[in-house]
């Protein structure tokens, strides 16, 4: 026995119709069915409570193929590791690696201080609390100090930002220098 289906009506503007049937057409999907699967979607990300903004942008970061997943604790022992034995030609090329991310931010329009704290934070390298000005990132692990300190002052290098960072336990605190 089929399951019942309840109909609803909803209004979409131009734009977004044309995306649907867009998407309906290259999946060879009735619009309706592409659009139980995008509520179905919508509902299962709402259940994680995560928000839809974050899954857009994990998205882009797992479509653009410039970015690995990898599990905090291998993560953390990578890190223990390049701590531990890295030279200063490694430390050097992740400041340039920062200078890089901040030459694609300035593509971006992404200029300022506190966006690009909140673009790396969905990254889920840290968590970033922000007072007076002052930006302070909790890590996960002590061993991402180094590896962060060194990426942020390099973005920040190139983008033209004056920072001070000042290290804690597990944490870093910036502060923009005006």
């Amino acid at each position: 026995m089929r399951p019942k289906i309840k109909r609803i009506s909803a209004a979409l503007n131009k734009e977004l119709y044309e995306k649907l049937k867009k998407a309906a057409n290259k999946e060879d999907k009735a619009v309706s069915e592409v659009l139980r699967d995008a509520i179905n979607l919508y509902l299962t990300v709402k259940s994680y409570e995560v928000d839809i903004k974050d899954v857009e942008l994990y998205s882009n970061f797992i479509a653009s193929g410039e970015n690995v997943i990898v599990d905090t604790e291998t993560w953390i022992t990578i890190l223990g590791e390049i701590n531990r034995c890295a030279s200063d030609l490694f430390w050097e090329n992740i400041r340039q690696i920062g200078r890089e991310q901040g030459a694609e931010f300035k593509v971006k329009g992404i200029k300022n201080l506190r966006d690009v704290l909140e673009f790396l934070e969905a990254k889920k390298l840290y968590t970033l609390k922000l007072e007076n000005n002052v930006y302070t990132l909790i890590l996960t692990a002590r061993p991402e100090q180094r590896f962060l300190k060194e990426f942020i002052l390099g973005l920040c290098e190139e983008l033209g930002i004056k920072v001070e960072i000042v290290e804690g336990v597990r944490k870093l605190v910036i502060a923009e220098i005006k």
